[in-house]
């Protein structure tokens, strides 16, 4: 586990190298007060992403029970989403690029999934919701009572 740590903390201190550099080129051309807008706006936007994740997921559900079948895609969809609201709350270029790649909607291959019928909201010949259905047996009271 060690051997893995060691290039992750590498990565990730290039990672933060690469940040600082773009940040203080951003403020260098463009201005430290439109560095500011756009890292304040970028922690509003990523704020408001994760406020509203729970839209995306009934959504997902929604898809599902209307045609059956879903995307690996869609499937990690609010993975996606609440990674790149967390992305996008962390201050930085690098991390905002990143964010919006991560909520381009890309499309995969669609999986078929089988549902119960009864649960199928197109199902045509639904039993009585009062109906209940299921096994029994019937126990004659003077032996029980022995």
């Amino acid at each position: 586990m060690l051997p893995l740590i060691i290039p992750l903390g590498s990565l990730f201190v290039v990672y933060l190298l690469i940040e600082i550099i773009a940040l203080s080129w951003l403020a260098n051309h463009l201005g430290g007060h439109f560095l500011l807008l756009w890292i304040a706006a970028s922690a509003l936007a990523g704020i408001f992403l994760l406020r509203y994740q729970r839209i995306g997921f009934a959504r997902i559900i929604n898809t599902f029970f209307q045609s059956n079948s879903l995307s690996i895609y869609q499937l990690l969809w609010p993975l996606r989403y609440g990674l790149s609201a967390i992305l996008l709350i962390a201050p930085g270029v690098l991390s905002d690029l990143v964010a919006i790649l991560l909520l381009l909607p890309f499309r995969g291959h669609k999986i078929n999934i089988k549902t119960n019928q009864m649960h199928s909201p197109n199902h045509s010949n639904q039993k009585d919701a009062a109906t209940i259905e299921g096994e029994y047996q019937e126990i004659d009271e003077v032996s029980h009572k022995k």
